[in-house]
């Protein structure tokens, strides 16, 4: 998917440049500021999607590190294991299109690479000369003379002496010019984006721009302008030795005599071409936009404020976020997997596109029990969100949670994993709970009394507000987005066991980390009455806003 951005935004930039180039550039006389324009379009349209520009979109601002807790508690992650049937092989339209792609990639390269081989196998059986102090490459029976970075290849038996000096002025300025470089660059970046028929239009005049440049300098030697047009014009039916080759003569002879008769641009129009400056800066706020919304993934829910703590008024009642004694599904965690096992579909049109990834639901289980307000808060394709969205509407009534002996109501949140899975001989889809099993010392996801920070909510986001430090190195770069930690909380209250579950970056990882390692320690969680050890998740979103 980031390749498919990549060539997205460096498709953009190609036409929006290669348009510009078309409008005011085409028709200017300035052939040696139009070659640096014309390589200067690829060179930017593969390196602007690289530049992150956050630095400078964020000055002014300063860093505040903003500790957002999910609202509702993490029910263990749900996987959806598909069969993906006998060929265990499916392949989806966008594959289809990938192949496409990527073959004729292959193809454009190879017949690139053909091309230099002929090139060089052609010049192997040539004879090294000296012509009026030019290196020549001498090719009886050669129909056009060509020149291919140093190399410059002609049958001289075939040409008159004026024409002959003319022909070697021509290849000779393509040759000190380096102009196979240019021809090379828009070759392979014609073969890498051949689908966009613009990069075809920007090769085409990469070539004719680099035979205005050797025309000019034939004109300018002093050699007869017209018995070199008259020359050309008897030329022009001859075929090139190879398309990557710089030819005499096989280019649309009509506009090269145009050009050579134009009367010269003004110096003042080469002001226009810092005019691309502004397209530039555009492609670089479009690429820091798209990547400040990819910044939050795919991630849909809206982020609670630090003042909203438990309880969260919703509707006509309070929605705790933790209360003392969590809802259940009856019979517990494990008949709550059984009958996500039971009821669960892997979407076919998922499995046929080879979609996988996670959905993660957010929903109420109200004070009788029932469940409400089901929305996707990470989305992953329409059709796996709304099998998740249906089988969690279609849950039986749960065993409310209860806050001081009453019930109420109670956010959760559950993951779902669509996973598709090869080696298997099941025929149906499969959800499994994503568990680790206990060995010496158990420690529970859910329990009867969750863990809780001395003094509740309000205290532990006062006492995060007071020791997060937003690392200067990320502020510096523009690094924002989301730490996920989870960790155990033992029946001691102590804190151990600290993993990132979602990592930002290497700094604020190890601030998110540090500050949990610091925090005092824990009321811990009750099962039956007494303390357990118990897991527990929270993000950490380091946020820069301004002040």
């Amino acid at each position: 998917m980031e390749f498919f951005i990549y060539l997205i935004k460096v498709n953009i930039a190609i036409i929006l440049m290669y348009g510009f180039y078309g409008l005011l550039v085409r028709e200017d006389t300035f052939f040696r500021w139009k070659r640096v324009f014309l390589l200067s379009i690829p060179v930017i349209a593969m390196l602007f999607p690289l530049v992150d520009i956050s630095w400078f979109m964020n000055r002014g601002t300063l860093p505040s590190a903003n500790i957002i807790v999910f609202p509702g508690y993490y029910l263990n992650e749900v996987i959806v294991n598909a069969d993906q049937g006998k060929s265990h092989l499916h392949f989806s339209f966008v594959d289809f299109l990938w192949g496409i792609y990527w073959l004729g990639v292959a193809v454009l390269t190879i017949r690139i690479l053909a091309q230099i081989v002929s090139v060089f196998l052609l010049l192997h059986r040539t004879q090294k000369t000296q012509i009026n102090g030019q290196t020549i490459y001498r090719k009886e029976d050669l129909q056009t003379p060509f020149s291919f970075f140093r190399y410059i290849v002609l049958d001289p038996q075939k040409y008159p002496a004026h024409e002959l000096q003319e022909i070697i002025r021509h290849e000779g300025t393509h040759v000190r010019q380096c102009h196979s470089l240019d021809v090379m660059v828009a070759e392979f970046m014609t073969a890498f984006l051949w689908f966009n028929p613009f990069i075809w239009l920007m090769k085409r005049e990469i070539r004719m721009n680099l035979e205005y440049l050797a025309d000019l300098s034939v004109v300018n030697s002093g050699l007869n302008k017209e018995h070199y047009q008259f020359h050309l014009m008897r030329l022009t039916s001859n075929k090139a030795a190879a398309k990557i080759t710089n030819n005499f003569n096989v280019s649309p002879l009509k506009k090269r005599i145009f050009m050579m008769n134009k009367k010269e641009t003004p110096r003042l129009g080469l002001a226009k071409y810092m005019l691309i400056l502004p397209v530039i800066a555009v492609l670089l706020f479009f690429n820091y936009n798209v990547k400040a919304n990819d910044s939050e993934g795919k991630t849909v829910m809206t982020e609670e404020p630090q003042q909203k703590v438990t309880p969260v008024t919703a509707a006509d009642e309070q929605v705790y976020t933790h209360v003392e004694q969590m809802p259940q599904f009856p019979g517990g965690d494990a008949e709550l997997m059984k009958w996500l096992n039971q009821n669960m579909v892997y979407p076919k049109s998922a499995q046929a596109n080879g979609i996988q990834g996670r959905v993660i639901l957010r929903f109420i289980i109200r004070k009788d029990g029932s469940i409400d307000s089901v929305r996707v808060v990470r989305t992953l394709e329409q059709e796996c969100d709304a099998e998740a969205v249906r089988a969690v509407q279609a849950m039986p009534m749960w065993i409310p949670g209860k806050q001081n002996g009453q019930p109420v109501a109670v956010y959760f949140n559950l993951p779902i994993q669509f996973k598709l899975s090869v080696n298997t001989d099941k025929s149906t889809a499969e959800v499994s709970a994503h568990k680790s099993g206990p060995s010496v010392t158990t420690v529970y996801e859910h329990v009867e009394q969750m863990p809780h920070f001395p003094g509740g909510e309000a205290e532990l986001m006062k006492w995060l507000s007071t020791h997060v430090i937003y690392p200067k190195s990320a502020s510096a770069a523009g690094i924002q987005g989301r730490v996920v930690l989870k960790f155990v909380i033992r029946k001691d209250g102590s804190i151990n066991d600290i993993q990132i579950a979602k990592s930002l970056d290497q700094e604020c990882d190890a601030e998110a980390v540090r500050v949990v390692q610091a925090m005092p320690m824990w009321i811990p969680g009750k099962q039956n009455g007494n303390p357990v050890d118990c897991y527990f998740t929270f993000p950490v979103t380091f946020k820069l806003s301004d002040k």
